[in-house]
């Protein structure tokens, strides 16, 4: 690349990966059908309630696509039920607090985890 404020010479990066990394599509009810209609993940909001993520999950309308749900709060209920849908992954919610506070948020998420962990 050459351009005016920056000039790169030609450029390599081996290995190569082994496989393509998944695609996720993000979102609600349009999101999950146009992963549907893709054949790739979706990427989900985290609902608040236990009792709504069969619900939630019941989008992709009995097609077997990874999903990775978002933003979840350290809530045990809550990631034992994604376990039980078959949920692939939760990426938990992190807010921005000052140090104190996001270590002991650190830890209460980490007991939240320890027995998913392997």
């Amino acid at each position: 690349f050459h351009g005016r404020f920056i000039d790169f010479d030609p450029m390599y990066a081996w290995p190569k990966p082994v496989r393509q990394p998944p695609i996720f599509i993000g979102g609600g009810v349009s999101a999950a059908k146009r992963a549907i209609r893709h054949g790739v993940g979706w990427l989900p909001a985290a609902v608040s309630d236990p009792a709504e993520i069969a619900a939630q999950l019941a989008q992709l309308d009995g097609h077997d696509l990874p999903v990775t749900v978002a933003f979840a709060p350290a809530e045990p209920s809550l990631l034992d039920g994604y376990a039980a849908a078959g949920v692939q992954r939760v990426v938990l919610s992190m807010p921005t607090l000052p140090e104190s506070e996001t270590l002991h948020t650190l830890d209460v998420m980490r007991k939240a985890v320890d027995h998913y962990l392997f």
